[in-house]
């Protein structure tokens, strides 16, 4: 079953170049952009998005560790596909997912997957862990911001599941490969909070052109 396609869920786009596939993300939200539409993105606020959106920036981060998950990502994609043999893997690079449904969401899979019946979403990441507080957040969950951004593609493609395979690298030099898996049917609640709180700002600040105010944490 070919995956890539566009249906009644979302518009299945394909750009010829990166530097087109930055552009084509500009006028929506993305999964990765998800966390920090709600205010639960510790790295980049509601108001650091708003104003990358509203003064037209494509801002690509170029250092070590996006380097080095970017030379990861086609080789755990392999290891995922070695390791779930019945489990079709697709991926189009340059691709980007527009919502039918929401006009501001978007969404950039690593792969689209097909177990013989569903359809689902495989979310690739690498995480350098630093402390313990970074390890806890991958202890039977994964972190915030990658959770919102699973289930902004969940929400997007109205797929049934995800799996993420994430390479956590230590201190030591060691590193861990660990496997999670996310069924729709399970976050439902968490799905509807996004929908709505998404919503709700995205009409509030972006389409109303109000600036959001500084958050501050005591």
């Amino acid at each position: 079953m070919k995956l890539y396609e566009s249906n009644n869920e979302f518009e299945f786009i394909k750009l010829n170049s990166r530097e087109e596939w930055l552009k084509a993300r500009e006028t929506r939200i993305g999964g990765s952009e998800a966390s920090s539409l709600i205010g639960i993105n510790k790295y980049q606020s509601l108001r650091d998005l708003w104003r990358k959106k509203k003064k037209g920036i494509t801002e690509e981060i170029d250092n070590e560790a996006i380097r080095y998950g970017n030379a990861l990502e086609p080789i755990l994609r392999e290891m995922f596909r070695v390791k779930h043999p019945t489990m079709d893997v697709q991926y189009e690079e340059n691709a980007i997912l527009y919502s039918k449904k929401y006009e501001y969401m978007s969404y950039s899979p690593d792969s689209l997957i097909w177990d013989g019946a569903r359809a689902g979403i495989l979310e690739i990441k690498t995480s350098f862990i630093r402390n313990s507080e970074m390890l806890r957040n991958w202890d039977n969950k994964i972190p915030d911001n990658y959770f919102v951004q699973v289930l902004w593609g969940l929400i997007v493609t109205g797929y049934e599941f995800v799996d993420l395979i994430a390479e956590l690298r230590f201190m030591d030099g060691n590193a861990s490969i660990r496997q999670y898996h996310i069924e729709r049917k399970e976050v439902l609640d968490d799905i509807e909070y996004i929908i709505v709180t998404g919503h709700t700002n995205w009409q509030t600040y972006f389409i109303g052109n109000i600036e959001p105010k500084i958050q501050f944490e005591l």
